[in-house]
C-alpha cells in the first residue's frame, strides 16, 4: 500500500507538499541489430582498430602486454652502444608506439630487410628501460642520481624516436617523484640545458625544481667551503652559460621566497606530475 500523501502519476510521484519527483527514464537498450548498423555506418579498418586497442590502455592500470599476441611478428634486434649490446623486441610492438620505428622498418628499408637497427652512440640502459616498459607498462623505481640521469636520458631520446605520449609521461612520473625527495643536482640540470629547449616539458620541470631547491636550500649549492654537497664549481659553470633562462629563474625564485615568507608552505614543483605531461595532439619540439 502506498502512503496516503503520495500519488503516482504518469510523469512521476506527487507528494502532499506539492513536490513532484520526475520518473526516472531508462536508457533505451541497444540491440544487436542496432550495434551492427552502427558498425556498418562507421567502418574502422582492422589494423587501425588493433592500434587503438593497444595504445588506448589506462595509464593507471599499467596493462601488461602479452608477448603471445606478437607470435607472428618478426623479432627486431637493436644494437646499442659502442659495445654493441643486442636487445630484441617484436616489430609490431615497436611500430605501434613509435613513428621512428615505423619509418625504419617500412618495406624496402635496409633495417626492414635485416631486422636490425643500430644505435652506436646511445646508452644500452635507455633501451633496456624502453623495451621493459613496452612489454610490462612499468618503470623501475629511481633510487639515486645516476638512475635518475638514465631516466632523463630516456625521456630526451623519446623525441628522436617520436614515441607516443604514454612512455614519456610515465618517465615524468618517476623523475618528479624522485625530485620530491631529493635535490636537483647541477649534473641533472646541465643535462637538461645541453639537450632540451624551454618548450620541452622536462626542461620546465627541471628548471622549476632547480630554482626551488637552490632558493630554499642555498647551502647545498654554494662554494666548496660553506656548501654541503660541494657543488660550487658546477654551479659556476651553470651560471656562466649563455643559454641560462635567467629572467624565468629569477621570477620563479621570487615567487618561492614570497610563498615561503608568508608561511603558507611552498610545495615543490612536480608534486602534480600531470602538469608536465605531453597532451593529446601536441608534438614535442626537436631536442638539440
Amino acid at each position: 500500500m502506498a502512503p496516503s500523501n503520495v500519488k503516482f502519476l504518469p510523469g512521476g510521484v506527487l507528494y502532499s507538499d506539492g513536490l513532484l519527483e520526475p520518473r526516472k527514464t531508462l536508457k533505451p537498450r541497444t540491440t544487436r541489430k542496432t550495434q551492427e548498423i552502427r558498425r556498418i555506418q562507421n567502418p574502422v579498418p582492422n589494423a587501425l582498430r588493433a592500434i587503438k586497442t593497444l595504445t588506448a590502455f589506462s595509464r593507471r592500470s599499467h596493462k601488461k602486454i602479452d608477448p603471445k599476441c606478437y607470435d607472428c611478428s618478426p623479432i627486431i634486434t637493436l644494437v646499442v652502444g659502442g659495445e654493441e649490446v643486442q636487445l630484441k623486441a617484436h616489430k609490431d610492438l615497436l611500430v605501434v608506439q613509435s613513428a621512428f620505428f615505423t619509418t625504419c622498418l617500412a618495406a624496402g628499408m635496409r633495417e626492414s630487410l635485416e631486422n636490425k637497427i643500430e644505435f652506436p652512440t646511445d646508452d644500452p640502459m635507455v633501451f633496456r628501460i624502453l623495451i621493459h616498459w613496452l612489454y610490462t607498462r612499468r618503470l623501475p623505481s629511481v633510487r639515486n642520481e645516476d638512475q635518475n640521469l638514465i631516466m632523463m636520458m630516456a625521456w630526451i631520446r623519446v623525441d628522436q624516436l617520436m614515441m607516443l605520449r604514454f612512455f614519456p609521461n610515465d618517465l615524468i612520473d618517476e623523475i618528479a617523484k624522485y625530485w620530491q625527495k631529493n635535490l636537483v643536482s647541477p649534473r641533472e640540470f646541465t643535462l637538461v640545458l645541453d639537450h632540451l629547449t624551454p618548450h620541452h616539458q622536462l626542461y620546465r620541470l627541471a628548471t622549476e625544481c632547480f630554482v626551488h631547491d637552490s632558493t630554499l636550500k642555498p647551502r647545498h649549492y654554494g662554494n666548496n667551503d660553506g656548501s654541503i654537497q660541494a657543488w660550487g664549481p658546477q654551479m659556476k659553470a651553470i651560471v656562466s652559460r649563455s643559454d641560462l633562462p635567467v629572467e624565468e629563474m629569477a621570477n620563479t625564485s621570487l615567487t618561492v621566497l614570497n610563498v615561503s615568507q608568508a608561511k603558507r608552505g611552498s610545495k615543490k614543483p612536480g608534486y602534480r606530475p600531470e602538469d608536465y605531461y605531453i597532451r593529446d595532439g601536441t608534438r614535442q619540439p626537436a631536442a638539440r
